[in-house]
C-alpha cells in the first residue's frame, strides 16, 4: 500500500501494540512505502516494535509475501475493491479488513473473513487472536473464501465484461 492517511497505518500499528500484548513472537509485514515512512520509523522505535514489524517497502512479489501471512489486515479508511483482498483470499489467508467501499461485496463475516468499523483496533485485535489461536475456523475462512473469489463476478473475464461495456456506453454516448 501507498502509506498514507487513507490506508491508516497507523491503525495497523497501533494493533501490532495490542496484538504483541496477546502473542508472543508475532510479527508483522507492512507492505509499501510512501509520505508517512518517517512517521511510521519514529512510531516503531516509541513503541518498541523496531523488531517485531517489518518495512517491506514496494515489493512485486506479493504472492510470496502472501504465502508467508497467517492472516491479511486491511485497514483503509476508505477504499474502492481494494484487489489485494481478493489475492489474499485466493492465496489462502484470512481475512480482517475495515468495512469501507467494497470490502463489503467480498467478505462475508464470520463465513470468510471479518470485518471491523474503521478505525476499532479493539475489535480488529480480538477478530485476529481468535483466528491466529483457531486453527479450525482460520481454515473455514480460507476454504470459504477461496469459493467466493472464484465466482464468476471476481473472474477476469466478466472485469473485462464490465469494462468494456462502460467504454461501449460512453462510446454510444458520444455518437447520440
Amino acid at each position: 500500500a501507498c502509506l498514507k492517511p487513507q490506508k491508516d497505518p497507523f491503525a495497523f500499528l497501533k494493533l501490532a501494540v495490542e496484538l504483541k500484548k496477546e502473542i508472543t513472537g508475532i510479527k508483522f509485514l507492512l507492505v509499501g512505502d510512501g509520505l508517512l515512512r518517517e512517521k511510521i520509523i519514529s512510531f516503531l522505535h516509541d513503541n518498541d516494535l523496531d523488531n517485531d514489524v517489518i518495512l517491506t517497502g514496494w515489493r512485486e512479489d506479493i504472492p510470496s509475501l502472501l504465502s508467508i501471512m497467517n492472516v491479511f489486515v486491511l485497514t483503509s479508511l476508505w477504499e474502492g475493491l481494494p484487489v489485494v483482498i481478493l489475492e489474499a483470499m485466493a492465496a489462502g489467508v484470512a481475512v480482517v479488513a475495515t468495512d469501507t467501499g467494497g470490502v463489503v461485496d467480498v467478505i462475508i463475516p464470520g463465513l470468510n473473513g471479518d470485518l471491523v468499523k474503521p478505525g476499532d483496533i479493539k475489535s480488529m485485535s480480538v477478530k485476529i487472536v481468535v483466528l491466529l489461536r483457531d486453527h479450525k475456523i482460520r481454515n473455514c475462512y480460507i476454504k470459504q473464501a477461496r469459493l467466493r473469489v472464484n465466482e464468476k463476478e471476481f473472474s477476469i473475464d466478466e472485469a473485462v465484461g464490465c469494462v468494456q461495456a462502460v467504454y461501449e456506453n460512453g462510446l454510444q454516448r458520444m455518437k447520440a
